[in-house]
């Protein structure tokens, strides 16, 4: 099906997405003066042994040469980026041959975009203008790109993609991003071979850092702390007399770009002082104007006087008194003619002074722009001479992909990856455990959505970033691929491994009581190591004091499987142990296997019998490399954390207590404990005062301080996990009902 024909013809046209390449010959004006004859006849060898020869072999055709241009179309953004590339070297072997004045060099834009073509198979259409536009900013015998092009090869063509920043072009509404290309081996390899420096020159760091300030305009130049890569392998193979050149290069180049700028602001300041004298003469001209009407009034006025006058009097008067009276009136009246006739002439010289500035405010309107053009030009020639010297630094994605090779991704943690970047939005389609253009694509829409790089690879951060927010997920995934596996499922909580009341409870255990904000104006977190014999026992403190709310002592007493705690009061710095006050209410709670749980709804204790083996809850769950599986060898839990703590929706009437919630923590772990407070409750943190987070021996134990209702009035909701010297992690079910979840990770 054919589109609509022209306005006013009947061939059908068709439209069609092509690659374009648009060439022309830099220098083709000198080198018709330097001799017309020797130049048509290379440039008829060029386009017959080496345009047509590339063209076809790519799967292109010629569209058009005229005079010292070709453009030729592509169906390929590939072919074309690979044709423009054998052109090139085919005509820097052809140059070769010749003295430097006499070289065919051409420079080449390339784009992508839909033309529109006719019946002729010639190609009209913006693409084809932007494709123009884009060989104005390539350098002689150098290719340029547009970003269309560069985003469809830069994974499959064997070149190299240097930023060349974004421009303006003329009759092109939107700014370009060009891309220089290069093919692999002249972007390093091939500029050491022709240089012939090595990296064995470290006299040369010196003088490399301050020619890359110079050429990337008072950037700088970041070196890599891997050792195991190079350090700006173009840089070290400069030698000192070509920085030598590329600094002096650069210095002609910034003069010439200080002239031109010197003239446009002469220009300019001309055109302004052309502008001011044209409005005087406007305002002098219609001020001559106006005096001139209002002479003219006059005048018409003074005559119709007169001959009223004369009308009235009729012949009384005698004929001496009438000849005096018309000599004085004729007087008056050729006196008002000689100011009309004066006033003209300054009204026409007021004209044509007019018209003279306004000839002369064009000339500087003129003179501006052509001011504008050389300076723009100069600055153009300063930025091309500053990217043929200056070496090309590792692009963003490069270093993106060398900080993923470094982190040696097993298939299987690239399928832990997929999952969670499945579980978050970004279907990856399958986890396969490797990553396919899908899974790229993903990786860079996720990267994208935080506004971070769209790399397409994952750095370190990136990935404990991506398990710790589908840490739910990635827990299921787990279990159920245990399930198929024959791994029976671990237990999460405590409370499903019953305690042995026949065992003794008698020894050493050790542990945290703490208590948050909710009603408690002091809050504070003690480390009892409580001795017990027959189930009972009594721990106590160097002194009371307003960092421990004036704690004496803690005593714990064990009926079966029932816990009892109370905390023992004094006066600041006392010494006598009294009853627990009434602020001071006890403790409830259960002993399950080694572990003692007890709270109320101010205050949490978690005591842990000292020596007991690995609790198998724990166990069974991956452990990290810093944690070998014997409690006693963990590492301090002292340090910054961060993580999440993270709760669904609950089994509550009220709206606001029930919606789901995420908060983001960030603690301080001091002698195993921290605790983090909001600025106050609300939806978005589940109506939460508070989190304590606690560590003893491998056991981790987490309490959340909320609100209830209006009135205020805070609840307690606990959580029991594990601590394995590289996580925190804690997973039950508050009293709400809600599926709570706490992940930490050593920051």
């Amino acid at each position: 099906m054919s589109s609509p024909t022209a306005e006013g013809g009947s061939t059908a046209r068709r439209r069609r997405l092509s690659a374009i390449v648009q060439a022309d010959l830099s220098g083709y004006v000198r080198l018709m003066e330097g001799g017309e004859d020797r130049t048509v006849s290379r440039l008829k060898s060029v386009r017959a042994e080496i345009w047509l020869p590339a063209v076809d072999a790519a799967g292109g055709r010629i569209v058009n040469i005229v005079g010292d241009s070709v453009l030729a179309e592509f169906s390929s953004a590939v072919a074309a980026v690979a044709a423009a590339i054998d052109i090139q070297e085919r005509m820097a072997r052809f140059n070769d041959a010749l003295v430097e004045e006499q070289r065919l060099m051409f420079r080449i834009g390339l784009h992508l975009g839909e033309v529109l073509v006719d019946e002729t198979e010639t190609i009209f259409g913006d693409a084809v203008n932007v494709a123009s536009r884009i060989q104005l900013m390539a350098e002689p015998g150098g290719i340029a790109a547009s970003r269309e092009i560069r985003d469809a090869t830069h994974l499959l063509a064997d070149c190299t993609f240097v930023d060349g920043g974004k421009h303006r072009a003329r009759h092109v509404r939107r700014p370009l991003q060009i891309y220089h290309v290069h093919r692999h081996e002249s972007a390093s390899g091939a500029l050491a071979r022709r240089t012939g420096v090595t990296s064995r020159r470290p006299g040369l760091w010196g003088a490399i850092a301050a020619a890359m300030v110079l050429f990337t305009g008072g950037g700088y130049l970041a070196f890599t702390t891997n050792p195991t890569a190079p350090v700006s392998t173009a840089a070290l193979t400069l030698s000192a007399e070509q920085l030598e050149q590329a600094l002096a290069e650069r210095r002609r180049a910034d003069a010439l770009a200080a002239e031109k700028r010197q003239l446009e602001a002469q220009a300019r300041q001309r055109a302004d002082a052309e502008a001011e004298a044209k409005r005087r003469a406007d305002v002098e001209l219609e001020n001559a104007r106006q005096a001139r009407q209002k002479a003219e009034r006059e005048l018409a006025q003074l005559k119709a006087d007169i001959e009223a006058r004369r009308r009235a009097k009729g012949g009384r008067d005698d004929q001496s008194a009438a000849i005096a009276q018309r000599t004085a009136e004729e007087a008056a009246q050729h006196k008002a003619e000689a100011e009309a006739t004066a006033l003209r002439e300054a009204e026409e010289a007021a004209a044509k002074k007019a018209e003279a500035d306004a000839a002369n405010k064009q000339q500087a309107d003129q003179a501006l722009a052509v001011a504008t053009d050389r300076r723009e030009q100069a600055e153009a020639e300063a930025r091309a001479a500053a990217a043929r010297t200056a070496p090309t630094a590792p692009t963003l994605k490069e270093q993106a992909e060398t900080a993923e090779r470094d982190l040696r991704l097993e298939p299987a943690d690239r399928r832990r990856l997929q999952v969670a970047l499945t579980s978050l939005g970004f279907d990856t389609r399958g986890d396969d455990g490797v990553f396919g253009p899908r899974s790229r694509e993903m990786i860079a829409n996720w990267q994208r959505a935080r506004n971070q790089s769209a790399t397409g690879f994952v750095t370190k951060a990136q990935q404990q970033a991506l398990l710790q927010q589908a840490t739910a997920t990635l827990s299921k995934d787990d279990e159920q691929r245990k399930a198929k596996a024959g791994i029976p499922p671990a237990t999460e909580a405590f409370a499903a491994l019953p305690a042995s009341p026949s065992e003794s409870t008698d020894g050493l255990w050790r542990g945290t009581y703490e208590c948050g904000r909710n009603g408690n104006t002091k809050p504070f977190t003690l480390k009892p190591e409580v001795r017990l014999k027959a189930g009972n026992g009594t721990w106590y403190t160097t002194s009371a004091s307003a960092t421990n709310d004036n704690t004496l002592g803690i005593s714990v007493a064990i009926d079966g499987t029932k816990v009892s705690v109370s905390r023992r009061t004094g006066s600041s710095g006392g010494s006598i142990a009294s009853a627990a006050s009434p602020d001071t209410s006890p403790l409830l709670g259960s002993l399950e296997g080694n572990a003692i749980l007890a709270n109320n709804n101010k205050c949490t204790m978690v005591l842990v019998r000292d020596g007991a083996p690995v609790h198998a809850a724990i166990a069974s769950q991956p452990i990290a490399t810093a944690y070998d599986g014997n409690a006693s060898s963990l590492p301090s839990p002292d340090g910054l954390w961060r993580g999440t703590y993270k709760c669904d929706q609950g089994l509550v009437t009220e709206t606001q207590r029930g919606a789901p919630f995420v908060i983001d923590l960030s603690l301080r772990l001091t002698n195993g404990s921290a605790t983090w407070r909001t600025a106050g409750p609300s939806q978005a943190n589940g109506n939460s005062f508070d989190v304590a987070v606690s560590v003893v021996r491998d056991v981790a134990n987490v309490a959340r301080t909320l609100a209830i209702g209006s009135s205020g009035v805070g609840s307690r909701a606990t959580l029991t996990g594990r601590y394995d010297g590289a996580t925190i992690s804690a997973t039950g079910k508050e009293r709400s009902g809600r599926d709570c979840t706490l992940a930490l990770t050593r920051s």
